[in-house]
């Protein structure tokens, strides 16, 4: 186990059984909460032209089980840079009733790289959200940015995009460094990993969260080129590299169910999922299974 916080987070969801687990009922009522967001979210799109796509769990249930992933409570959202500032043009008036858009450019206090669409009224409180009082339940939007031919730009767009993204997440660490320690309790290997990160973020600790989170932006969005061969998720699980596609396989989507609707997915899905999950048709093993820190949940 490396320095991953996916990784590390998800083992400690199964060790630790201080931490908040979803009962059947919870996770059913989040689910559909979840599935009546994407429908508002999928109207206000088809409406204005904006293009998205279901994407990591979100893609992978509409394939492999036409909705959620059983376990899953979370709902993953992929979106064009371009088509992102459409968005936010058109949010207030078309969604602000029942929503509303958080990111590092429109909220103040906001720290997080990835926008999320909140639904107002709710809380669902993960560790992500420690010290924001504003954490109701969320559809995250990851942006799909351009990156270079050249491939010295692009490695060079590449390099500089995971150093900020690893200063991020350590300088994360450190400002949540007393939760997080809690949360690794006994764990000593979980504990030395969430130490050696928290050291790291004390380093950069001279800038806020926000700060590095907008450089880290900055960066992802360095290319302006929207006729690039390929594009990127900087910000998804496998970062710049292991999130790089053709721009014709991924930016464009095609209809699929999910949950008895139909959503935008991408249109090469089988080598998309493949590229993210390896036998994406297998149903992992219960203690593999993905699932977010919850502290506090109210519908």
């Amino acid at each position: 186990m490396g320095l991953k916080t996916t990784d590390i987070f998800k083992q400690l969801q199964n060790k630790n059984e201080k931490l908040k687990k979803l009962s059947d009922s919870d996770l059913k009522k989040l689910q559909k909460t979840l599935l009546e967001m994407v429908c508002d979210f999928d109207k206000v799109c088809t409406k204005n032209q904006i293009n998205y796509h279901l994407t990591g769990g979100s893609c992978l249930g509409a394939v492999r089980h036409n909705g959620f992933i059983p376990w899953d409570d979370d709902v993953d959202i992929d979106m064009p840079r371009k088509d992102y500032e459409k968005l936010k043009k058109v949010f207030k008036k078309e969604l602000g009733e029942k929503y509303d858009l958080q990111s590092i450019d429109t909220n103040p206090t906001y720290d997080l790289i990835v926008p999320k669409m909140r639904k107002k009224g709710t809380i669902y409180r993960t560790k992500d959200d420690v010290g924001n009082e504003d954490a109701g339940i969320a559809i995250e939007l990851c942006i799909i940015e351009n990156t270079y031919n050249f491939i010295i730009m692009r490695w060079v767009q590449g390099m500089l995009s995971l150093t900020f993204g690893l200063i991020n997440s350590c300088r994360n660490f450190y400002g949540k460094r007393k939760v997080f320690l809690e949360m690794a309790g006994e764990d000593k290997k979980i504990r030395r990993i969430f130490k050696i990160k928290i050291s790291l973020g004390f380093l950069f600790a001279w800038r806020t969260e926000r700060s590095w989170a907008k450089t880290w932006d900055k960066v992802n969005k360095m290319c302006k080129n929207e006729k690039s061969k390929l594009v990127v998720v900087p910000v998804g699980r496998k970062h710049f590299f292991g999130e790089m596609y053709k721009r014709e396989d991924f930016c464009e989507g095609v209809r699929h169910e999910f949950g008895g609707q139909q959503f935008l997915i991408p249109k090469e899905y089988d080598k998309y999922l493949k590229q993210m999950y390896g036998d994406y048709r297998k149903i992992p093993a219960k203690n593999e299974r993905e699932t977010h820190t919850v502290f506090e949940l109210e519908f």
